[in-house]
């Protein structure tokens, strides 16, 4: 059976950012995740990131925080979770 992860980067992986196995949360992966009926939802005061499927909770999402500072885009550097899908199977 196939994870979250296995779908997005066979059908999505040319829009969205992938580093060291994991999917960078940003609007594009928020739209994309709403487009297949799963959501994103922080708790305990922004600590921990849920993965729900319509009103089910599917459960806690492991992540890493990593510093992007060569960005051409942007001026100075920025914080991106990378969050962890290959949990959940689809």
């Amino acid at each position: 059976m196939a994870t979250l992860m296995d779908l997005l980067e066979e059908k999505y992986g040319q829009q969205l950012r992938f580093e060291e196995g994991r999917v960078a949360w940003d609007k594009t992966l928020l739209l994309t995740l709403r487009k297949l009926g799963y959501d994103l939802k922080l708790e305990d005061y922004a600590t921990r990131v849920i993965l729900y499927k319509g009103d089910q909770r599917l459960g806690e999402i492991d992540y890493k925080v990593i510093t992007i500072e060569d960005d051409e885009e942007m001026n100075d550097a920025y914080e991106v979770l990378l969050l962890d899908l290959s949990p959940f199977k689809v």
